[in-house]
């Protein structure tokens, strides 16, 4: 049990996840609208919900995991 307080908690990991995506995002935007490029902004913002969804479910999936295996009884 000593190991699950060294374990970031999923919400700071969705967050950072959070500010990288939108520091990408403007990387990527503001050249595009120099360009006049909407469909690569179309794409990009189905890339970054696709990858907040799929970070979101990995980090509660692994939360969930910790959790179930350090509040666990042996019979």
């Amino acid at each position: 049990m000593a190991w699950h307080g060294a374990v970031n908690h999923p919400s700071d990991k969705k967050t950072m996840s959070y500010v990288v995506m939108t520091a990408s995002l403007l990387a990527v935007s503001v050249p595009c609208l120099r360009l006049r490029s909407m469909l690569i902004i179309f794409f990009f913002f189905l890339f970054f919900l696709w990858h907040v969804h799929y970070t979101t479910l990995h980090f509660t999936t692994l939360h969930t995991y910790i959790i179930r295996e350090t509040t666990r009884t042996n019979p």
